[in-house]
């Protein structure tokens, strides 16, 4: 194999394995989205609690946002709508005071509930453009994949007949005659 040709078609990347296994396994199926999204979230949950411990910080929701990212472009809209569900109630829950308690929510926390939501709501939409579009552009590569032979038809066809024309010394007049 040349080293500067693509691989074979039937050889599929990590990342294309990953889409059909997404898409088949997680995204078809409501409960396999809604899980996906948990998982997510706990991740996320637990790195905001590591960086809280290691630097003490108080951005409440910046590691969520990947989370619904994640959710989002992987299981597709349900589990990223589901991520934000969770993360607002567990950055609520974790991170709210009390700690670790769910507590009446203050105006702050509603100022970041509300903007964590348009955000992510936005990036949700941005991430289902993304996958509408790759889905385009795959349909589109494997159409011009199977016009290939096609297209190598056409171009002995012309080669054919660019040679019987330039082999014909006088001028050929065809006429249908209907």
């Amino acid at each position: 194999m040349n080293p500067k040709s693509p691989p074979p078609t039937s050889q599929k990347s990590l990342q294309d394995r990953w889409q059909v296994f997404a898409d088949r396994k997680i995204r078809s199926h409501w409960a396999g989205a809604v899980l996906f999204a948990v998982l997510c979230v706990i991740a996320a949950t637990i790195a905001r609690l590591v960086f809280g411990l290691v630097i003490g910080t108080n951005l409440t929701f910046v590691l969520y946002f990947p989370a619904v990212l994640l959710a989002a472009l992987t299981a597709g809209v349900m589990s990223g709508v589901a991520a934000i569900i969770l993360s607002i109630v567990a950055s609520w829950w974790a991170f709210s005071p009390p700690n670790f308690a769910f507590g009446v929510p203050r105006a702050v926390d509603y100022a970041n509930f509300v903007a964590f939501t348009i955000s992510s709501s936005l990036t949700i939409w941005l991430a289902e453009r993304y996958r509408r579009l790759i889905a385009n552009y795959r349909k589109q590569a494997d159409e011009l994949v199977a016009a290939r032979p096609k297209v190598a038809d056409l171009h002995r066809t012309t080669a054919l007949f660019e040679a019987v024309i330039n082999m014909t010394p006088d001028l050929v007049f065809v006429k249908d005659l209907e």
